[in-house]
């Protein structure tokens, strides 16, 4: 992935998030109403996260909770692989880098739902309403306190059917092999 280069990470490095510029591109983006969706977890570097990741990652985390602190609309993109999370988990890999970058973990849950369903112009979704979609994603713990909950997942509902856990580990098994 080109995006994933040297050059990337070199210009992150010397990114001054307390700099005018950086100011006001935040500004910017905000009075624009451009919904960011950083994908921090994809330039982590793998077997270390938070501190322990290189400038240019923190730069890049903490210009999003920034975007967000100044009432950005920040989403939660998505990828199959990071380097820190097992396959599946990359979404919950990328909530976790959102609350190490300083945002709450109530503030990464609405971008991983509400804003990400308004940023996609999705009614019925985001939010639990009735009438809306029934997608859940339940877990054993509370996300509210400690986001990395989000990766005890005990059962997912899609368009009104439980799914069978068993069936969906089998399959991200199986997709692990194919490697």
């Amino acid at each position: 992935n080109v995006a994933r280069g040297k050059g990337r990470y070199e210009v992150w490095d010397k990114v001054d998030l307390t700099s005018p510029q950086a100011t006001e591109l935040v500004r910017l983006l905000v009075e624009r109403g451009v919904y960011l969706d950083p994908t921090v977890a994809v330039f982590e570097t793998a077997k270390t996260a938070g501190a322990d990741q290189p400038r240019a990652v923190r730069n890049m985390a903490a210009l999003a909770a920034a975007f967000r602190k100044a009432g950005g609309l920040l989403v939660v993109g998505s990828h199959g692989r990071v380097p820190n999370a097992e396959l599946g988990f990359a979404y919950h890999r990328e909530l976790e880098t959102y609350v190490e970058a300083g945002l709450s973990p109530v503030e990464a849950l609405v971008a991983a739902t509400r804003a990400g369903a308004e940023a996609l112009r999705i009614k019925d979704a985001g939010v639990i309403r009735a009438g809306n979609i029934a997608d859940l994603v339940v877990v054993a713990g509370d996300p509210l306190t400690n986001i990395s909950d989000t990766r005890k997942i005990e059962m997912v509902i899609h368009d009104g059917q439980i799914l069978d856990r068993a069936i969906l580990m089998e399959k991200i098994a199986a997709l692990k092999n194919r490697k």
